[in-house]
């Protein structure tokens, strides 16, 4: 079997890195795209309102959960201190890690418009229309699978962290550098799953040939989910990233890559 190709490998991560800037580029072209990026922006940014005051309302709570209280001594108040810090620090984090796999689903009505439009600013032509039932039963497969990939990806940095922690333990260099590296990676093929699924959706591109297209094309993906991961801590800019995605679906597409619901007929 022949082996991968390492310097490949990262040309194919910078070309996807490179890609998320087609984004800012074709909003800024295109009035209604960037109208309806404004749009999208104030949906997104809600969720993550919410996410942070839900986090808001817990994170004490949760922090002496993980830090009981300790002795007396001076000593052992000053590392308990420390430890709720860290708590608290960690609880937010993980509120803001929700947030975005989880606000990108639920946000799937508006960014499912912004690939149409972006599309069509692109090509001249919008995905092909579906009738009303067919639109609404494809509104909650997208959802649902979003939600779906949200899990999946939630679920996988959970591992990746409890792998991390333990290989920590016995080697601490081994789960920095597990942590540091891994941890990205994933989260970063999650959200390129997530903003290229809108458009893939549009095409009714089957869940199976979503899930081929982040294997073939994994170099390329993790380094456009790194570059979106950078840009998607603005939650203001989290809708260049699907303007981007949406680009890319259609390169991959023209590079016979993924194929559309409308391919086999």
């Amino acid at each position: 079997m022949a082996r991968a190709d390492p310097s490949s490998a990262l040309a194919n991560a910078w070309s996807g890195a490179r890609a998320i800037a087609h984004g800012p580029r074709i909003a800024l072209r295109h009035g209604d795209v960037l109208l309806l990026c404004g749009a999208a922006s104030a949906v997104y940014s809600l969720v993550w309102a919410i996410a942070l005051w839900q986090a808001a309302t817990w994170d004490q709570d949760v922090a002496r959960w993980l830090v009981p209280g300790g002795g007396a001594a001076w000593w052992e108040q000053a590392l308990q201190a420390f430890a709720r810090a860290c708590a608290y620090v960690l609880v937010w984090f993980a509120a803001v890690a929700v947030a975005a796999p989880l606000g990108l689903p639920m946000c799937a009505p508006v960014f499912s418009l912004l690939a149409e439009r972006t599309e069509k600013a692109l090509t001249g032509r919008p995905p092909p229309s579906l009738s009303f039932g067919a639109l609404a039963r494809e509104a909650v497969r997208g959802l649902l699978r979003g939600l779906a990939i949200g899990v999946v990806q939630l679920a996988g940095t959970v591992i990746i962290g409890a792998t991390a922690f333990v290989a920590g333990l016995v080697v601490p260099p081994a789960g920095a550098a597990l942590s540091a590296v891994l941890a990205p990676c994933w989260n970063a093929l999650g959200l390129s799953a997530m903003a290229l699924s809108f458009a893939l959706d549009n095409h009714q591109c089957r869940l199976a040939e979503q899930l081929t297209l982040l294997q073939t094309e994994r170099a390329r993906l993790v380094g456009f989910g790194l570059a979106g991961l950078a840009l998607g801590w603005i939650p203001l800019l989290m809708p260049l990233v699907v303007v981007a995605g949406t680009a890319l679906a259609l390169q991959l597409h023209g590079e016979g890559k993924v194929r559309f619901g409308e391919d086999g007929r």
